[in-house]
């Protein structure tokens, strides 16, 4: 299993639901989705448009480029029904962004 496979796992079982992926370059350097033109952002703004009961979505990068020249993967979540004991059994940390409604 890839460590994104592990991360849509574990925040599965806890009530959350895994979205989409996207994608964003030179990731040690960009807010994630901060620029609506980024994929993230529009992603995002997708979701939410298509869904209208999702209020939070996280996004968390789940695989590195192997260089700031090359796109790393950012996995969606919606986190709208999670509790705090949810968020926490996940291991969803604030390491990652979280967009809401």
């Amino acid at each position: 299993m890839t460590i994104a496979s592990e991360l849509i796992k574990k925040v599965e079982a806890n009530n959350g639901i895994y979205l989409t992926q996207s994608s964003v370059w030179d990731v040690y350097h960009a807010q994630i989705g901060e620029h609506k033109r980024s994929n993230v952002y529009k992603a995002v703004e997708k979701c939410f448009s298509e869904n209208k009961a999702i209020n939070k979505i996280w996004a968390k990068v789940g695989a590195h480029g192997r260089s700031q020249h090359s796109a790393s993967a950012v996995l969606l979540f919606d986190v709208s029904g999670m509790t705090v004991a949810d968020i926490e059994n996940a291991g969803i940390t604030y390491i990652g962004n979280y967009f809401a409604r």
